[in-house]
């Protein structure tokens, strides 16, 4: 099984099956603790998805883009699922996780930095001067734009995939029906177990036919 980590950050798992991608050399740098860490981690790849997804053709098993999309264009967005139904094997599973807008609107009567935490899962970085987890997590670190489950649902349809469902949450757990065949479920799993951020994340999967 190969699977793509795309826009990693700090999650990278180093299962010898997980590839993580991003361009952390940027902010990284050499001679930090934290970049000699990441020299050492053998299926890191320092890459910019703006240049394309750095697989072949029919590569890999699954991927994951975590809280990456939403940093994008529409039209970014949609190019980069696009390249990333070419370098999945059929069958493969493309799972994306970003800010879902419906969340926010749920608790916007309640959404203060005294109950970030409780609600969201974290707390509101005072530098970035929001006083709201909507304007955090939606609106600064050069977020732009927000998703719900049919816009995610049109952008992976226009990008190709099929079988595109929406992975549910349950107080920061997630609950899915494992529908898909054993391979692609056995993918989906492997997946959802580097998630983060799950309290106000939209998660959904599809499949490349």
């Amino acid at each position: 099984m190969k699977l793509a980590n795309l826009g990693c950050g700090g999650t990278r798992p180093q299962d010898e099956f997980f590839w993580n991608v991003d361009t952390l050399h940027d902010i990284l740098h050499p001679g930090t603790p934290e970049r000699a860490q990441l020299d050492s981690e053998p299926r890191y790849i320092d890459h910019n998805l703006a240049n394309g997804v750095p697989f072949p053709d029919n590569d890999l098993d699954g991927i994951l883009c975590a809280h990456c999309l939403e940093h994008m264009t529409l039209h970014d967005c949609v190019k980069v699922l696009r390249d990333c139904h070419r370098a999945l094997k059929p069958g493969g599973v493309m799972m994306v996780s970003v800010p879902d807008a419906v969340v926010f609107r749920k608790h916007h009567h309640e959404d203060t930095m005294e109950n970030a935490e409780r609600i969201f899962g974290e707390p509101i970085w005072p530098g970035d001067g929001e006083v709201t987890f909507m304007g955090y997590a939606g609106f600064t670190h050069n977020h732009l734009q927000l998703f719900t489950e049919d816009s995610m649902w049109c952008c992976m349809t226009r990008a190709g995939f099929t079988q595109i469902e929406r992975l549910h949450t349950n107080g920061g757990i997630l609950n899915y029906d494992a529908s898909f065949l054993w391979e692609s479920t056995k993918t989906k799993i492997s997946l959802t177990s580097i998630l983060n951020r799950l309290p106000f994340s939209l998660v959904m999967v599809g499949v490349k036919e």
